[in-house]
């Protein structure tokens, strides 16, 4: 059952994530890892990557810039709390201008119809 619905997702949503990082995880938990691990599918589980705390920078800074990674895992991006390092990066504010340029053309769009 958990594995049809793991091969429906990846089917629909493929593309969504490109990589997924799960960070600072305890070592106990990557064992627990292995056995879900086993109930998803091989695409799902290769675009996952479980990083222990000491493994967290090295890590991130193989997909990401050390200013775009938050300061409490070793990078330069905004200020310890989550709240200060969400909207700072330089992909982030390019990418929400982006969507708020989309969302008003579509908006112009349906006041000229």
């Amino acid at each position: 059952m958990q594995m049809e619905y793991s091969e429906k997702y990846d089917y629909r949503f493929a593309e969504k994530n490109q990589v997924v990082y799960i960070v600072n995880v305890p070592g106990f938990l990557t064992a627990g890892w292995s056995v879900v691990s086993r109930l998803l599918s091989r695409n799902t589980v290769e675009k996952t990557i479980i990083l222990s705390e000491a493994d967290t920078y090295e890590g991130l800074l193989k997909w990401l810039d050390h200013d775009n990674i938050p300061k409490r895992y070793g990078g330069g991006m905004g200020g310890e709390g989550e709240e200060d390092c969400r909207f700072t990066s330089a992909d982030e504010i390019k990418l929400r201008k982006f969507v708020m340029e989309q969302g008003d053309n579509r908006e112009r769009q349906k006041r000229s119809v």
